[in-house]
Protein backbone atom coordinates (compact mmCIF):
# COMPACT_ATOMS: atom_id res chain seq x y z
CA UNK A 1 0.00 0.00 0.00
CA UNK A 2 1.10 3.44 -0.17
CA UNK A 3 1.77 5.84 2.70
CA UNK A 4 0.73 9.89 3.15
CA UNK A 5 2.89 11.45 4.85
CA UNK A 6 1.87 14.48 6.03
CA UNK A 7 2.58 16.82 8.83
CA UNK A 8 0.36 18.31 11.44
CA UNK A 9 -3.33 16.88 11.74
CA UNK A 10 -5.24 15.24 8.80
CA UNK A 11 -8.37 17.46 7.28
CA UNK A 12 -11.84 15.79 7.24
CA UNK A 13 -12.32 13.95 4.27
CA UNK A 14 -9.21 12.81 3.28
CA UNK A 15 -8.70 9.53 1.96
CA UNK A 16 -5.42 7.26 3.01
CA UNK A 17 -3.93 4.43 2.72
CA UNK A 18 -2.87 1.81 5.47
CA UNK A 19 -0.57 -1.09 4.96
CA UNK A 20 -1.81 -4.39 5.87
CA UNK A 21 -1.19 -8.23 5.52
CA UNK A 22 -4.59 -9.93 5.39
CA UNK A 23 -5.20 -13.59 7.29
CA UNK A 24 -7.73 -14.49 5.18
CA UNK A 25 -7.35 -13.77 1.00
CA UNK A 26 -10.59 -15.42 0.19
CA UNK A 27 -14.21 -15.52 2.24
CA UNK A 28 -14.29 -17.97 5.12
CA UNK A 29 -16.72 -20.45 4.53
CA UNK A 30 -16.20 -23.46 7.32
CA UNK A 31 -14.99 -23.64 10.77
CA UNK A 32 -13.77 -26.60 13.04
CA UNK A 33 -11.71 -27.20 16.25
CA UNK A 34 -9.84 -30.48 16.89
CA UNK A 35 -8.71 -32.32 19.72
CA UNK A 36 -5.25 -30.70 19.70
CA UNK A 37 -7.44 -27.02 20.17
CA UNK A 38 -6.19 -25.88 16.76
CA UNK A 39 -8.76 -23.85 15.16
CA UNK A 40 -9.69 -24.58 11.43
CA UNK A 41 -10.65 -22.20 9.05
CA UNK A 42 -12.09 -23.38 4.97
CA UNK A 43 -12.07 -20.55 2.49
CA UNK A 44 -12.63 -20.17 -0.53
CA UNK A 45 -8.80 -20.27 -1.01
CA UNK A 46 -8.16 -23.38 0.60
CA UNK A 47 -7.89 -24.02 4.25
CA UNK A 48 -5.73 -22.52 7.32
CA UNK A 49 -4.93 -23.81 10.55
CA UNK A 50 -4.44 -21.72 13.47
CA UNK A 51 -2.11 -23.68 16.75
CA UNK A 52 -2.38 -20.70 18.93
CA UNK A 53 0.64 -19.05 18.14
CA UNK A 54 0.73 -18.94 13.86
CA UNK A 55 -1.52 -19.82 11.05
CA UNK A 56 -0.37 -22.31 9.15
CA UNK A 57 -1.61 -22.23 4.79
CA UNK A 58 -2.27 -25.16 2.94
CA UNK A 59 -2.77 -26.43 -0.58
CA UNK A 60 -0.20 -23.73 -2.09
CA UNK A 61 3.48 -23.72 -2.27
CA UNK A 62 5.71 -20.41 -2.67
CA UNK A 63 7.49 -19.42 -5.67
CA UNK A 64 10.25 -16.95 -5.77
CA UNK A 65 10.50 -14.89 -9.01
CA UNK A 66 13.83 -14.94 -10.46
CA UNK A 67 13.15 -12.00 -12.76
CA UNK A 68 10.84 -9.56 -13.90
CA UNK A 69 8.05 -10.60 -15.24
CA UNK A 70 4.10 -10.09 -16.18
CA UNK A 71 1.75 -12.64 -14.17
CA UNK A 72 0.38 -13.85 -17.90
CA UNK A 73 3.86 -14.54 -18.61
CA UNK A 74 4.57 -16.36 -15.45
CA UNK A 75 1.29 -18.27 -16.20
CA UNK A 76 2.34 -19.74 -19.78
CA UNK A 77 5.98 -20.86 -18.45
CA UNK A 78 4.59 -22.39 -15.43
CA UNK A 79 1.46 -23.66 -16.76
CA UNK A 80 3.53 -24.55 -20.07
CA UNK A 81 0.58 -23.64 -22.12
CA UNK A 82 -1.29 -20.94 -24.32
CA UNK A 83 -4.75 -21.47 -23.49
CA UNK A 84 -5.91 -18.16 -22.66
CA UNK A 85 -9.42 -19.73 -20.46
CA UNK A 86 -6.37 -21.70 -18.27
CA UNK A 87 -4.47 -18.67 -18.10
CA UNK A 88 -7.00 -16.48 -17.45
CA UNK A 89 -8.64 -18.71 -14.12
CA UNK A 90 -4.80 -18.94 -13.50
CA UNK A 91 -3.52 -15.62 -13.35
CA UNK A 92 -7.29 -14.62 -11.50
CA UNK A 93 -6.18 -16.89 -8.66
CA UNK A 94 -2.97 -16.11 -8.20
CA UNK A 95 -4.13 -12.33 -7.59
CA UNK A 96 -7.08 -13.58 -4.91
CA UNK A 97 -4.43 -15.39 -3.19
CA UNK A 98 -1.25 -12.55 -3.65
CA UNK A 99 -3.18 -9.63 -3.63
CA UNK A 100 -1.66 -8.84 -6.32
CA UNK A 101 -1.82 -5.28 -7.54
CA UNK A 102 1.09 -4.18 -9.19
CA UNK A 103 2.29 -5.69 -12.83
CA UNK A 104 4.38 -6.85 -13.68
CA UNK A 105 5.92 -8.89 -10.42
CA UNK A 106 9.70 -7.24 -9.03
CA UNK A 107 12.56 -9.95 -9.18
CA UNK A 108 12.78 -11.87 -5.74
CA UNK A 109 8.61 -11.56 -4.80
CA UNK A 110 7.77 -14.65 -3.41
CA UNK A 111 3.74 -15.79 -4.24
CA UNK A 112 1.86 -19.30 -3.76
CA UNK A 113 0.81 -21.32 -6.28
CA UNK A 114 -1.99 -23.82 -6.44
CA UNK A 115 -0.35 -27.45 -4.91
CA UNK A 116 -3.09 -29.46 -4.08
CA UNK A 117 -6.84 -30.03 -3.05
CA UNK A 118 -6.13 -28.50 0.27
CA UNK A 119 -6.21 -25.08 -1.57
CA UNK A 120 -9.78 -25.09 -3.31
CA UNK A 121 -12.59 -23.84 -2.62
CA UNK A 122 -13.59 -25.53 1.07
CA UNK A 123 -17.03 -26.35 1.57
CA UNK A 124 -17.45 -27.63 5.10
CA UNK A 125 -15.02 -29.01 7.97
CA UNK A 126 -15.50 -31.67 10.44
CA UNK A 127 -13.41 -33.31 13.15
CA UNK A 128 -13.60 -36.66 14.54
CA UNK A 129 -11.21 -38.72 16.98
CA UNK A 130 -8.50 -36.09 15.86
CA UNK A 131 -9.00 -36.37 12.32
CA UNK A 132 -10.31 -33.50 10.56
CA UNK A 133 -12.19 -34.01 6.99
CA UNK A 134 -12.36 -31.43 4.44
CA UNK A 135 -15.27 -31.70 1.97
CA UNK A 136 -13.93 -29.39 -1.59
CA UNK A 137 -15.20 -28.34 -4.66
CA UNK A 138 -12.61 -31.23 -6.39
CA UNK A 139 -13.01 -33.89 -4.03
CA UNK A 140 -13.13 -35.31 0.08
CA UNK A 141 -9.64 -35.39 1.26
CA UNK A 142 -8.55 -35.61 5.41
CA UNK A 143 -5.63 -34.46 7.67
CA UNK A 144 -4.34 -36.55 10.77
CA UNK A 145 -1.20 -36.84 12.18
CA UNK A 146 0.60 -34.33 10.14
CA UNK A 147 -0.06 -36.41 6.86
CA UNK A 148 -3.16 -35.73 4.03
CA UNK A 149 -5.02 -38.41 2.28
CA UNK A 150 -7.77 -38.88 -0.30
CA UNK A 151 -10.96 -40.11 0.84
CA UNK A 152 -11.58 -42.93 -1.41
CA UNK A 153 -14.88 -44.23 0.34
CA UNK A 154 -17.77 -44.71 -2.46
CA UNK A 155 -15.58 -42.28 -5.14
CA UNK A 156 -16.06 -39.45 -2.69
CA UNK A 157 -12.22 -38.51 -3.29
CA UNK A 158 -13.03 -37.36 -6.59
CA UNK A 159 -16.51 -35.74 -6.03
CA UNK A 160 -17.48 -32.62 -5.33
CA UNK A 161 -18.65 -32.64 -1.66
CA UNK A 162 -20.91 -29.94 -0.20
CA UNK A 163 -21.66 -30.83 3.42
CA UNK A 164 -19.94 -32.94 6.36
CA UNK A 165 -22.26 -34.10 9.70
CA UNK A 166 -21.59 -36.10 12.57
CA UNK A 167 -24.51 -38.51 13.90
CA UNK A 168 -24.04 -41.25 15.97
CA UNK A 169 -20.47 -42.21 15.58
CA UNK A 170 -21.21 -42.36 11.71
CA UNK A 171 -19.92 -38.95 9.20
CA UNK A 172 -22.67 -38.28 6.45
CA UNK A 173 -20.97 -36.89 3.48
CA UNK A 174 -23.59 -34.81 1.37
CA UNK A 175 -23.15 -34.36 -2.94
CA UNK A 176 -24.42 -32.57 -5.37
CA UNK A 177 -26.97 -36.03 -5.93
CA UNK A 178 -26.57 -38.38 -3.03
CA UNK A 179 -25.85 -38.70 1.02
CA UNK A 180 -22.91 -41.12 1.93
CA UNK A 181 -22.88 -42.35 5.40
CA UNK A 182 -19.73 -43.63 6.55
CA UNK A 183 -20.49 -45.93 9.57
CA UNK A 184 -17.16 -46.66 11.81
CA UNK A 185 -16.60 -50.25 13.36
CA UNK A 186 -18.84 -51.35 16.35
CA UNK A 187 -18.84 -53.68 19.37
CA UNK A 188 -20.79 -56.33 17.95
CA UNK A 189 -22.05 -59.31 19.99
CA UNK A 190 -24.03 -62.72 18.13
CA UNK A 191 -25.25 -65.68 19.16
CA UNK A 192 -26.49 -68.65 16.42
CA UNK A 193 -28.03 -71.72 17.38
CA UNK A 194 -29.70 -74.32 15.46
CA UNK A 195 -30.60 -78.58 15.62
CA UNK A 196 -28.37 -80.59 14.02
CA UNK A 197 -29.84 -83.27 11.73
CA UNK A 198 -33.72 -82.82 12.95
CA UNK A 199 -34.92 -85.54 10.94
CA UNK A 200 -32.58 -87.89 12.59
CA UNK A 201 -32.81 -86.82 16.11
CA UNK A 202 -33.72 -83.61 18.29
CA UNK A 203 -30.88 -83.36 20.50
CA UNK A 204 -28.50 -82.56 18.14
CA UNK A 205 -27.37 -78.76 18.27
CA UNK A 206 -24.80 -76.26 17.05
CA UNK A 207 -24.33 -73.17 18.86
CA UNK A 208 -22.00 -70.21 18.70
CA UNK A 209 -21.17 -66.81 20.50
CA UNK A 210 -19.15 -64.21 18.97
CA UNK A 211 -17.49 -61.01 19.58
CA UNK A 212 -16.17 -58.01 17.69
CA UNK A 213 -14.04 -55.25 19.58
CA UNK A 214 -12.63 -52.40 16.83
CA UNK A 215 -9.66 -50.87 17.51
CA UNK A 216 -9.40 -47.90 15.91
CA UNK A 217 -7.02 -47.51 12.27
CA UNK A 218 -5.37 -51.06 13.76
CA UNK A 219 -7.95 -52.83 12.62
CA UNK A 220 -10.58 -55.36 14.74
CA UNK A 221 -9.93 -58.05 17.31
CA UNK A 222 -12.90 -61.25 17.64
CA UNK A 223 -13.45 -63.93 19.71
CA UNK A 224 -16.10 -66.98 19.29
CA UNK A 225 -16.81 -70.17 20.86
CA UNK A 226 -18.29 -72.80 19.39
CA UNK A 227 -20.13 -75.79 20.66
CA UNK A 228 -21.80 -79.14 18.93
CA UNK A 229 -23.20 -81.82 20.89
CA UNK A 230 -24.23 -85.26 19.36
CA UNK A 231 -26.93 -86.14 21.75
CA UNK A 232 -27.46 -88.86 24.11
CA UNK A 233 -25.64 -91.89 23.05
CA UNK A 234 -26.10 -95.58 24.65
CA UNK A 235 -22.92 -97.52 25.65
CA UNK A 236 -23.02 -101.45 25.69
CA UNK A 237 -20.67 -103.94 26.58
CA UNK A 238 -17.93 -105.62 24.71
CA UNK A 239 -19.63 -108.89 24.25
CA UNK A 240 -23.12 -108.28 24.84
CA UNK A 241 -25.79 -106.04 23.70
CA UNK A 242 -26.94 -105.13 27.20
CA UNK A 243 -27.12 -100.90 27.52
CA UNK A 244 -24.33 -100.52 30.47
CA UNK A 245 -24.86 -96.70 30.26
CA UNK A 246 -24.81 -93.51 28.11
CA UNK A 247 -22.28 -91.00 26.82
CA UNK A 248 -22.78 -87.20 25.67
CA UNK A 249 -20.09 -86.56 22.99
CA UNK A 250 -19.63 -83.08 22.02
CA UNK A 251 -17.00 -80.90 20.69
CA UNK A 252 -15.85 -77.37 21.45
CA UNK A 253 -13.64 -74.76 19.93
CA UNK A 254 -12.16 -71.16 21.42
CA UNK A 255 -11.13 -68.83 18.69
CA UNK A 256 -9.21 -65.44 18.98
CA UNK A 257 -8.89 -63.26 15.87
CA UNK A 258 -7.59 -59.91 14.25
CA UNK A 259 -8.61 -58.56 10.86
CA UNK A 260 -7.34 -55.03 9.26
CA UNK A 261 -7.04 -53.06 5.93
CA UNK A 262 -4.03 -54.16 4.29
CA UNK A 263 -4.64 -51.55 1.49
CA UNK A 264 -7.70 -49.58 0.06
CA UNK A 265 -8.91 -52.74 -1.51
CA UNK A 266 -7.56 -55.84 0.20
CA UNK A 267 -8.70 -56.74 3.71
CA UNK A 268 -7.09 -59.75 5.85
CA UNK A 269 -7.92 -61.37 8.75
CA UNK A 270 -5.94 -64.25 10.97
CA UNK A 271 -7.31 -66.90 13.58
CA UNK A 272 -5.99 -68.89 16.18
CA UNK A 273 -8.02 -71.39 17.89
CA UNK A 274 -7.89 -74.54 20.44
CA UNK A 275 -9.83 -77.70 19.59
CA UNK A 276 -11.59 -80.02 22.24
CA UNK A 277 -13.19 -83.10 21.42
CA UNK A 278 -14.78 -85.58 23.67
CA UNK A 279 -16.32 -88.77 21.76
CA UNK A 280 -16.62 -90.45 24.93
CA UNK A 281 -14.97 -91.20 28.69
CA UNK A 282 -15.79 -95.03 28.35
CA UNK A 283 -12.99 -96.95 26.17
CA UNK A 284 -12.87 -100.78 25.59
CA UNK A 285 -9.94 -103.05 27.51
CA UNK A 286 -6.73 -100.80 27.31
CA UNK A 287 -8.35 -98.31 25.75
CA UNK A 288 -10.63 -97.21 28.94
CA UNK A 289 -10.97 -93.12 28.90
CA UNK A 290 -9.04 -92.19 26.11
CA UNK A 291 -11.64 -90.83 24.19
CA UNK A 292 -10.63 -87.52 24.22
CA UNK A 293 -8.34 -85.32 22.38
CA UNK A 294 -7.03 -81.31 21.75
CA UNK A 295 -5.05 -79.79 18.94
CA UNK A 296 -4.85 -76.21 17.85
CA UNK A 297 -5.65 -74.48 14.30
CA UNK A 298 -4.67 -71.32 12.84
CA UNK A 299 -7.02 -69.52 9.91
CA UNK A 300 -6.45 -67.16 7.55
CA UNK A 301 -8.40 -65.00 5.05
CA UNK A 302 -8.32 -62.26 2.68
CA UNK A 303 -11.11 -59.90 1.14
CA UNK A 304 -10.35 -57.96 -2.76
CA UNK A 305 -12.79 -55.03 -3.95
CA UNK A 306 -12.16 -55.51 -7.51
CA UNK A 307 -14.63 -52.52 -7.64
CA UNK A 308 -17.71 -50.89 -6.08
CA UNK A 309 -19.58 -53.51 -7.11
CA UNK A 310 -17.54 -56.69 -6.93
CA UNK A 311 -15.89 -58.46 -4.06
CA UNK A 312 -13.78 -61.59 -3.74
CA UNK A 313 -12.49 -63.74 -0.70
CA UNK A 314 -10.80 -66.61 0.07
CA UNK A 315 -10.69 -68.67 3.67
CA UNK A 316 -8.59 -71.37 4.36
CA UNK A 317 -9.63 -73.07 8.41
CA UNK A 318 -8.26 -75.37 10.30
CA UNK A 319 -4.52 -75.83 9.34
CA UNK A 320 -3.46 -77.38 12.52
CA UNK A 321 -1.98 -81.09 13.75
CA UNK A 322 -4.29 -83.99 13.83
CA UNK A 323 -6.81 -84.83 16.48
CA UNK A 324 -5.23 -87.97 18.26
CA UNK A 325 -7.21 -89.54 20.83
CA UNK A 326 -5.82 -92.68 21.43
CA UNK A 327 -2.19 -92.69 19.69
CA UNK A 328 -0.82 -90.41 16.92
CA UNK A 329 -0.93 -94.01 14.31
CA UNK A 330 -4.91 -93.01 14.75
CA UNK A 331 -4.97 -89.81 14.87
CA UNK A 332 -7.68 -87.87 13.04
CA UNK A 333 -7.19 -85.36 10.94
CA UNK A 334 -9.09 -81.70 10.94
CA UNK A 335 -11.23 -80.67 9.09
CA UNK A 336 -8.96 -78.65 6.60
CA UNK A 337 -11.10 -76.40 4.08
CA UNK A 338 -10.29 -73.73 1.34
CA UNK A 339 -13.69 -71.61 0.39
CA UNK A 340 -13.20 -69.09 -2.32
CA UNK A 341 -16.27 -67.12 -3.07
CA UNK A 342 -17.53 -63.73 -4.46
CA UNK A 343 -20.15 -61.02 -3.66
CA UNK A 344 -21.42 -58.85 -6.65
CA UNK A 345 -23.93 -56.05 -6.11
CA UNK A 346 -26.63 -55.98 -8.81
CA UNK A 347 -28.43 -53.08 -7.43
CA UNK A 348 -27.60 -50.60 -5.12
CA UNK A 349 -29.77 -47.57 -4.62
CA UNK A 350 -31.09 -46.16 -0.67
CA UNK A 351 -34.45 -48.29 0.09
CA UNK A 352 -33.24 -51.47 -2.12
CA UNK A 353 -29.85 -53.66 -2.78
CA UNK A 354 -29.75 -56.89 -4.03
CA UNK A 355 -26.68 -59.19 -3.90
CA UNK A 356 -25.31 -62.00 -5.66
CA UNK A 357 -22.83 -64.64 -4.11
CA UNK A 358 -20.89 -67.47 -4.95
CA UNK A 359 -18.43 -69.70 -2.68
CA UNK A 360 -16.93 -73.12 -3.89
CA UNK A 361 -15.75 -74.95 -0.52
CA UNK A 362 -13.36 -78.02 -0.84
CA UNK A 363 -11.77 -80.46 2.09
CA UNK A 364 -7.98 -80.34 1.80
CA UNK A 365 -7.29 -83.67 4.27
CA UNK A 366 -6.64 -85.94 0.92
CA UNK A 367 -5.92 -84.93 -2.16
CA UNK A 368 -4.38 -86.24 -5.28
CA UNK A 369 -7.27 -88.14 -6.58
CA UNK A 370 -7.55 -86.49 -9.85
CA UNK A 371 -8.74 -82.86 -11.05
CA UNK A 372 -12.51 -84.49 -11.62
CA UNK A 373 -12.97 -85.91 -8.70
CA UNK A 374 -11.64 -83.33 -6.78
CA UNK A 375 -13.92 -80.91 -8.30
CA UNK A 376 -16.69 -83.64 -8.07
CA UNK A 377 -15.92 -83.59 -3.58
CA UNK A 378 -16.13 -79.79 -3.73
CA UNK A 379 -19.35 -78.10 -2.44
CA UNK A 380 -20.87 -74.94 -4.52
CA UNK A 381 -23.04 -72.82 -2.82
CA UNK A 382 -25.04 -69.89 -4.37
CA UNK A 383 -27.42 -67.56 -3.43
CA UNK A 384 -29.31 -63.96 -3.31
CA UNK A 385 -29.88 -61.19 -0.54
CA UNK A 386 -32.08 -58.19 -0.97
CA UNK A 387 -32.32 -55.88 1.48
CA UNK A 388 -35.55 -53.33 1.98
CA UNK A 389 -33.19 -50.16 3.25
CA UNK A 390 -31.85 -51.16 6.56
CA UNK A 391 -35.00 -53.03 7.74
CA UNK A 392 -35.67 -56.35 6.04
CA UNK A 393 -33.62 -58.92 4.25
CA UNK A 394 -34.84 -61.80 1.94
CA UNK A 395 -32.23 -64.25 1.09
CA UNK A 396 -32.57 -67.19 -1.33
CA UNK A 397 -30.07 -69.93 -2.00
CA UNK A 398 -28.86 -73.21 -3.34
CA UNK A 399 -26.25 -76.20 -2.07
CA UNK A 400 -25.05 -78.72 -4.39
CA UNK A 401 -22.96 -81.31 -2.72
CA UNK A 402 -22.48 -83.90 -5.29
CA UNK A 403 -20.55 -86.56 -3.19
CA UNK A 404 -22.38 -85.86 -0.13
CA UNK A 405 -25.91 -86.17 -2.21
CA UNK A 406 -27.24 -83.18 -0.48
CA UNK A 407 -28.66 -81.04 -3.17
CA UNK A 408 -31.19 -78.68 -1.77
CA UNK A 409 -32.51 -74.42 -1.95
CA UNK A 410 -31.95 -72.14 0.83
CA UNK A 411 -34.33 -70.03 2.34
CA UNK A 412 -33.89 -67.18 5.07
CA UNK A 413 -34.68 -63.74 6.31
CA UNK A 414 -33.67 -61.12 8.12
CA UNK A 415 -34.89 -57.77 10.23
CA UNK A 416 -33.33 -55.39 11.39
CA UNK A 417 -34.24 -52.49 14.24
CA UNK A 418 -32.49 -49.18 14.12
CA UNK A 419 -28.89 -50.52 13.01
CA UNK A 420 -28.37 -51.94 16.59
CA UNK A 421 -30.50 -55.61 16.46
CA UNK A 422 -30.65 -57.71 13.59
CA UNK A 423 -32.56 -61.04 13.87
CA UNK A 424 -31.68 -63.50 11.52
CA UNK A 425 -33.51 -66.90 10.38
CA UNK A 426 -31.81 -69.39 7.49
CA UNK A 427 -33.85 -72.82 6.71
CA UNK A 428 -33.60 -75.98 4.57
CA UNK A 429 -37.04 -77.22 3.22
CA UNK A 430 -38.22 -80.28 3.73
CA UNK A 431 -36.67 -83.37 1.72
CA UNK A 432 -37.09 -86.99 1.62
CA UNK A 433 -33.58 -86.91 0.46
CA UNK A 434 -31.76 -84.41 2.14
CA UNK A 435 -29.78 -85.27 5.75
CA UNK A 436 -30.15 -81.34 6.88
CA UNK A 437 -33.78 -81.07 5.82
CA UNK A 438 -35.76 -79.00 8.37
CA UNK A 439 -32.63 -77.29 9.86
CA UNK A 440 -33.89 -73.83 11.24
CA UNK A 441 -30.59 -71.59 12.17
CA UNK A 442 -31.20 -68.65 14.67
CA UNK A 443 -28.97 -65.62 14.67
CA UNK A 444 -29.16 -62.46 17.27
CA UNK A 445 -27.04 -59.83 16.69
CA UNK A 446 -26.57 -56.45 18.69
CA UNK A 447 -24.19 -53.56 17.94
CA UNK A 448 -22.83 -51.17 20.41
Amino acid sequence: MAHLEMEGSLKAGTEIRIPFEPIFEGNITALAMDNDNNLWVGTTLGVKRFDGKAWTSYGYKAIKIEKETTLEQFAKEYLKTEDPDRIGSFVSLIKKKNTIREDPMPAGKIIYVYANPAGSPINALYDQGGKIYLASLYGTFSYSGGRWERYYHEGLNRTSTKDIVGEAGEIWFATADRVIIYAHAKKELSFTHANWLPELTSDLYYEFLGYVHPVGSMGTLGANFTFLTYGIISTTGEASPDVTGTINPFEAAFTLSYGTRASRNLAVGLSAKVIYSRLSTVGAGKEVGSGQATSFAAEGGILYSLSRKLRLGMVMTNLGPNLSYIDAAQSDPLPRNLAIGFAYRLVDSPYNRLTLVGEINKLMTSLGDGFSQELREAVENVGMEYWYGSLLALRAGYIYDQEGQIKTPTLGVGLQYKGKYRLDFAYIPSSKTTPLANTLRTSLTVRM
